[in-house]
């Protein structure tokens, strides 16, 4: 990652507040790389909470159904993802204990982006948040974080408040960083409520004639009275 500004964003936006013209992530909190090493080490310690698979959800006919005692409810797949380069695909990941949420990653024939969708099985399976990479669960604070990919350019890195009582979510922060892509969004994880941590790829080392890009690992701290 030598030579590239880690710390370049596109746009930003603090809880309700979109910033295109600040290019710097400097107001929000430190980024910069890490070795594999203390990647690997800080994985250790780290915080949040493992979605766990729900016995009662099994696949059945190429639909994920739920069974409790005589009670059946299939799993509609999320509607609002566009199907024209062909069907969607549903893959059960787990449930969040803490948000009483069954999670699903979602994805389409051709199109490289998954969603993964949030839905209450209690509420005859309803629909009820999502997000674009892998949820990464603070119970602590009723965070629903992650970081993807961004389409367009770069990643994206959002932090998001559960609100139980509307089922809805808050939106506290979002950042495109420009200069890397997420290698894998399974992977990256908190260790404290400040600090985050990711695999990506930079910019500079794609991959072609068979090589295979080359990872690297940020780290990423919020400034402690950032929310």
């Amino acid at each position: 990652m030598q030579g590239v500004d880690l710390y370049e964003i596109r746009s930003s936006t603090f809880k309700e507040s979109t910033d295109f013209k600040n290019k710097s992530f400097k107001k929000f909190g430190t980024i910069a790389e890490i070795s594999e090493q203390e990647f690997k080490a800080n994985s250790k310690k780290q915080i949040g909470e493992a979605l766990v698979k729900n016995p009662n959800i099994k696949l059945q006919d190429d639909n994920w159904v739920y069974t409790e005692n005589e009670r059946k409810e299939v799993i509609t797949q999320h509607e609002n993802i566009s199907t024209e380069t062909g069907p969607l695909a549903n893959e059960y990941v787990g449930r969040s204990p803490y948000l009483n949420l069954e999670v699903f990653k979602e994805t389409s024939d051709g199109v490289v982006d998954s969603f993964y969708s949030f839905y209450s099985i209690k509420n005859a399976v309803m629909f009820e948040l999502g997000t674009e990479g892998y949820p990464k669960i603070l119970p602590a604070k009723s965070w629903v974080t992650y970081i993807s990919s961004n389409n367009d350019v770069g990643s994206n890195f959002i932090i998001a408040k559960y609100l139980p009582q509307t089922k809805k979510q808050d939106n506290l922060l979002y950042v495109n960083f420009t200069n890397f892509k997420i290698a894998d969004d399974k992977k990256a994880f908190w260790t404290d409520n400040d600090t985050f941590y990711a695999e990506v790829y930079p910019l500079n080392s794609a991959s072609g004639n068979g090589k295979k890009q080359k990872t690297a690992y940020i780290k990423i701290r919020l400034k402690a009275d950032l929310f």
